[in-house]
């Protein structure tokens, strides 16, 4: 395998997020890039993709049926948190870096973007991460 095509082998990476067109999306280019990925769409098939799969990255909607992702903070511990969100707003975006949040992106995502994002977010040298 190309060392473009897998430079995030090994890496569980769970997708949370309402919209099945952008889990599908996310998942495909993640699963290129050799990382193990699983999607939730809902706020119980995350809470149980935390406890079962045990992700190293969680990249999550800001708002999932109606809950804030910093209602599941806690259990984030010892993860990389990526939020994507449509919602414009910088104290927001500095509250969520404030309280653990290692990236905040806006959507509509730039997906070069969010894989410099998971990159970044576990160490991964920058030099691997151009694809």
């Amino acid at each position: 395998m190309d060392v473009n095509n897998s430079f995030l082998q090994g890496l569980k990476i769970l997708i949370a997020d309402a919209d099945e067109d952008t889990r599908l999306l996310y998942a495909e280019v993640f699963t290129y890039h050799g990382a193990e990925v699983v999607v939730a769409g809902s706020i119980l098939q995350a809470e149980a993709a935390l406890t079962q799969f045990h992700p190293d990255v969680v990249i999550a909607d800001l708002v999932l049926e109606g809950r804030y992702v910093y209602d599941f903070l806690p259990e984030f511990e010892q993860r990389s948190v990526i939020v994507t969100t449509a919602v414009i707003c910088r104290d927001e975006q500095e509250w969520a870096l404030m309280r653990g949040i290692d990236f905040y992106l806006l959507k509509p995502v730039e997906l070069d973007a969010l894989v410099d994002a998971v990159c970044h977010s576990v160490q991964v040298h920058p030099v691997l991460c151009a694809c």
